[in-house]
């Protein structure tokens, strides 16, 4: 067994509630209102930024060319999924930069000095983890 499969295994109750969740049946049935996935979108493409830009200065900031290329890549994913964004924003005639994060959204992305600001591992470490964190929640959708 890996830790991945420990960890999934151990909460399966949870992802079946993440995947039994309204807005998640919303997407998966086709009746989610386009004004809640818009909403989304935009609290997401704030999110995205702020992980783009931490992930540049991890990149940057890189011990080794290994780091360089890891953190590079997760800045290219995370540009291609804005591109995305912009994409249905266009469709959609909405202008994402007018778009104000929520109180939640801002709690969920982490203080930019702690977030690829500093200059040490320790801020690579927090990139690191909260890209962790980002990316196995998105596994369980």
């Amino acid at each position: 067994m890996t830790l991945s499969s420990d960890l999934w295994g151990a909460n399966q109750d949870l992802a079946q509630a993440c995947l039994e969740h309204p807005f998640v049946r919303g997407i998966a049935t086709g009746t989610l209102p386009v004004s809640r996935f818009a909403y989304y979108v935009g609290q997401d493409t704030f999110f995205l930024q702020a992980f783009a830009r931490a992930y540049c200065v991890a990149a940057a900031k890189a011990p080794d060319p290994e780091g360089f290329e890891v953190f590079h890549t997760l800045a290219g994913g995370a540009v291609e999924e804005l591109k995305l964004h912009q994409g249905y924003a266009a469709e959609w005639g909405a202008d994402l930069s007018a778009v104000a994060p929520a109180p939640a959204t801002r709690r969920y992305v982490p203080p930019r000095h702690r977030l690829g600001g500093g200059c040490g591992a320790d801020s690579r470490r927090h990139v690191s983890l909260h890209a962790a964190v980002c990316l196995f929640g998105a596994k369980a959708g």
